[in-house]
């Protein structure tokens, strides 16, 4: 397999945004929850 490119980039780019998904929705509802309950945190 070929993996230079720009399409291996992609790809890669692809498996880090993937991987890091399920943290950056945990980020972001905490994120909310502390807005909602603490609105001067914001």
């Amino acid at each position: 397999m070929n993996w230079s490119g720009a399409g291996s980039e992609a790809v890669a780019e692809m498996i880090v945004v993937y991987s890091m998904a399920p943290y950056l929705r945990r980020a972001s509802a905490t994120r909310a929850t502390v807005a909602f309950f603490w609105p001067m945190a914001t």
